[in-house]
């Protein structure tokens, strides 16, 4: 129980929602978003273009993800070719911006 109260104080979730704000105002109308978390596509879904967001490179999705609800044309390993780019979120709160020249 000390362990369960402690991590709630202690270990706090990132605000996705402001995290993918940013990207909506960094991200033009062609970008995309690649999570690499794969238990964040669906929040990414929810909140950004679900015709723009991707599962980059997974080793594996656990099936309490939802593994049958996401379709397989939905994992990627290719990045966007400039000019497009591509957001690569880590985390709720850590993404990265990347392409291919």
């Amino acid at each position: 129980i000390h362990y369960t109260a402690l991590e709630s104080l202690y270990r706090r979730k990132g605000d996705i929602r402001q995290t993918i704000r940013e990207i909506k105002t960094i991200a033009g109308k062609n970008d995309l978003v690649y999570v690499a978390d794969p238990t964040l596509y669906f929040t990414t879904v929810y909140y950004f273009d679900e015709k723009r967001v991707w599962i980059y490179d997974p080793e594996s999705i656990p099936h309490y993800v939802g593994k049958a609800l996401i379709p397989t044309d939905k994992i990627t390993t290719q990045l966007a070719t400039y000019p497009h780019k591509t957001f690569i979120l880590k985390n709720d709160t850590d993404y990265e911006i990347r392409a291919i020249k």
